[in-house]
């Protein structure tokens, strides 16, 4: 797994005519994943395969395969990558010609949206075929926040003209033996690769061209690996079969981790859906290490228990990790004692392991040892999950969580890398024994949260004192009265106020940086909330009790548009009061503690307590009533239709003062999807055709429209009126849109 730079991003990139002159190398000089080829002439292919293939259907794909012939002409080596002047190839990406319109549609089907959503986003046109595109490509990397991974191997062929025969060939790796799936690498990714030419070489032409394409692939590395051309097909379609000729030059996908910005904050879920489905059709290889093909002479050996158990605990004794994954991958495919596995599998080169690899193999081993959920066996309970959501793990044995675990991941449907990593961790071995129920307790939480407020940023705390007149003791302090806030992400301690007075009131807001180092965080990075009191030497140790009435919390969504709140602790009018030592004046000299800060009450913080505004990001079902005014000529004959977002509803015409018109939004055909993001839906409006008035119907009154919508995760409802009570006289002439407000995600508020 490589990071790489911008430029060495649109290296890969590339789509159409990429003048080979340079390279792509990995950023910290170390070589590829994956080993180089040379191909003998046997195994040239003599002409250049039709890219035209079938669409794309749910039938198995076909194994990419060689020849025995070919196989036998295949020769590897290693071959470390050569680095080339970045700033060079950066120049000659800016000032050559290449297309673009690939990059949209790639980048795009990477993120699980449309190129019009990217274009929508970005504000950058999908470019049309044939217009240069390093431009739209810089601005679509810096506008949407992408980081970028990318395989390669080997450099870009030099030169250009002269004799064909005399053209260097390039090293692009054939696909039966390009990039075997190596740790880190998605189920989805894009592929840069280079098409022969009439001699069915891939070398410069004489104007020192190659000529280039990228796609989506999935699974890339094994043998049901998809090529799915999105451009040629905007439904997709399979070239798989037309992939047999190509060279590979990279293989890249979008770090959704390392990301950041609005678009990828809402693309997360879909991106890792399409890692969930990949994975669930093809349950055979859960594991996302490289696989290891022994040769058939190998001699076999008996992996059991024993071995489990010695990798579960770190001990490869000398095997390669990679190896060991491989191992491990086939053994859990008939997971029992005493399986033949190639003994040439056990002994890879050390060489060819690392430390990311050891900690898979490690959890993979691990994984095999833990409980078995039977079928048979039911899920959680409610009081149980609710348990679990609160922290409460009393009655739960190491054993018990780690079952606990299991059941949320298939509650949930959660197959991600990251989780699985979390998953795989021995019960009865772990540092802490309900180390799998806070795994648990965290899957719970998060399921109530949207996707858009799961980080969240710009917290702050409100801090009101209560008041009475009937009050004889006071509800203020001579004391400060601070709060800690704690939790995962760190611990933030604040000032709330100095001697506050009874019926204070004010919000404080935590310095993020400061704090948690960072500016947002998990919602479940908090834990606790802690009351703090301390007093001064000039002010006495006595300790002065105040009353709190509310204790408050409000934040910012990573996502623009969502809020959160955590009303829990409001209206719980109870008295605090500092401890102290001695009495009085004895207090003061004789118990210096009397001055430290003392923590009065801690109150929990769990992310069920949040309520959000809006309380989810995206619905299910639509509804409208679009109201005109009740006034001498309010109503009108024009032909009007309702627009949200990219979505046209067609209202009718001929409508009466002091009506409404009402109905329900088919999303699939009105916005081409079954789920609607509120982040798509930026403004309203609506188009007047007033050639079907007749004479005399000179504007009419819109009083409002308001929509009503279902969230598509949680049973909540969302109401949309901001523009319900407008009331603007519309004169139209023509189709055209004599009216338009904008919308953010927080104009959509819940029914309670």
């Amino acid at each position: 797994m490589y990071k790489v730079s911008l430029s060495m991003v649109l290296s890969a990139l590339l789509c159409l005519q990429q003048a080979s002159t340079s390279v792509i190398p990995a950023t910290d000089g170390s070589r590829p994943i994956g080993k180089a080829v040379e191909i003998s002439h046997a195994d040239s292919v003599p002409r250049l395969n039709n890219i035209a293939g079938s669409t794309v259907s749910n039938s198995p794909s076909t194994t990419n395969g060689l020849d025995g012939a070919a196989k036998a002409n295949l020769m590897r080596r290693e071959d470390p990558p050569e680095l080339g002047n970045l700033d060079q190839l950066a120049k000659w990406l800016t000032n050559t010609p290449v297309r673009a319109d690939c990059v949209f549609v790639t980048v795009a089907h990477l993120l699980g949206t449309t190129p019009e959503e990217v274009s929508r986003r970005t504000n950058v046109p999908i470019p049309q075929p044939g217009q240069g595109g390093t431009p739209e490509m810089l601005t679509i990397l810096t506008k949407l926040g992408l980081v970028f991974r990318v395989w390669t191997y080997g450099s870009l062929p030099q030169g250009g003209g002269g004799p064909i025969r005399t053209r260097p060939l390039h090293p692009g790796r054939p696909l039966y033996v390009a990039f075997p799936r190596a740790t880190g690498m998605p189920r989805t990714m894009g592929v840069a690769y280079y098409l022969p030419d009439a001699t069915g070489n891939i070398r410069p032409d004489g104007n020192g061209e190659v000529i280039g394409h990228v796609v989506v692939c999935t699974n890339p590395g094994t043998p049901y690996a998809q090529y799915i051309d999105y451009q040629a097909d905007p439904n997709g379609r399979d070239i798989t079969e037309t992939m047999r000729n190509t060279r590979i030059a990279a293989y890249f996908s979008i770090d959704p981790n390392a990301s950041t910005g609005d678009f990828i904050t809402t693309q997360r879920p879909a991106m890792e859906q399409m890692e969930v489905e990949q994975e669930q059709a093809h349950p055979e290889t859960q594991s996302d290490g490289p696989q290891v093909e022994a040769p058939d002479t190998s001699e076999p050996m008996e992996v059991d228990e024993e071995h489990i158990n010695q990798w579960s605990n770190g001990q490869f004794n000398g095997a390669s990790c990679a190896a060991v994954i491989a191992a491990i991958s086939a053994f859990s495919k008939h997971s029992r004692p005493g399986r033949s596995l190639p003994d040439v599998v056990l002994v890879a080169r050390d060489k060819e392991s690392t430390s990311s690899d050891c900690d898979r193999a490690r959890d993979m081993a691990t994984q095999l040892q833990r409980p078995q959920t039977s079928k048979s066996d039911e899920s959680l309970k409610d009081d149980e999950l609710k348990k679990l959501e609160n922290g409460d793990f009393s009655g739960f044995s190491a054993r018990d969580c780690a079952l606990a675990l299991e059941k949320m991941y298939i509650k949930y449907k959660i197959h991600t890398p990251e989780l699985g990593n979390k998953l795989g961790r021995r019960a009865d071995t772990a540092e802490d024994p309900k180390a799998d129920c806070r795994r648990a307790q965290d899957l719970v939480q998060k399921q109530k949260v949207p996707e858009p407020c799961k980080k969240i940023k710009n917290i702050e705390i409100g801090f009101t004192l209560s008041s009475s007149w009937l009050s004889i003791k006071g509800e203020g302090t001579k004391d400060d009265v601070g709060a800690i806030l704690e939790g995962p992400a760190g611990k933030a301690e604040l000032l709330l106020a100095s001697q506050p007075s009874g019926g204070d009131s004010k919000w404080i807001a935590l310095d993020m940086q400061k704090s948690f180092k960072t500016d947002s965080i998990d919602i479940t990075g908090i834990n606790n909330l802690t009351l703090t009191a301390e007093t001064f030497f000039v002010r006495g140790g006595e300790s002065d009790a105040f009353k709190v009435q509310d204790l408050r919390l409000r934040a910012k969504c990573a996502d623009p548009g969502f809020g959160a709140k955590n009303d829990k602790y409001v209206g719980i009018n109870a008295w605090y009061e500092r401890p102290q030592k001695g009495w009085w004046i004895f207090s003061t000299v004789f118990y210096p503690s009397n001055y430290d800060k003392k923590n009065l009450a801690t109150f929990p913080v769990v992310p069920a307590d949040w309520e959000f505004a809006p309380p989810c990001a995206s619905f299910k079902e639509l509804s409208y009533d679009f109201a005109f005014g009740n006034t001498n000529g309010g109503g009108t004959g024009d032909t009007l239709v309702l627009k949200l977002g990219e979505g046209k509803i067609p209202l009718g015409k001929s409508f009466t003062a002091g009506t409404s018109t009402k109905g329900t939004v088919d999303l699939k055909k009105t916005f081409k999807k079954k789920v609607v993001q509120l982040s798509e839906l930026e403004t309203v409006a609506f188009d007047d055709d007033d050639s079907t008035a007749s004479f005399g119907d000179n504007g009419w009154t819109f009083k409002g429209v308001t929509f009503t919508a279902t969230c598509a995760d949680v049973p909540k409802k969302l109401q949309m009126n901001k523009y319900s009570n407008v009331n603007a006289d519309i004169y139209a002439a023509g189709n055209k849109e004599p009216w338009s407000g904008k919308l953010i995600p927080s104009d959509w508020i819940e029914i309670k």
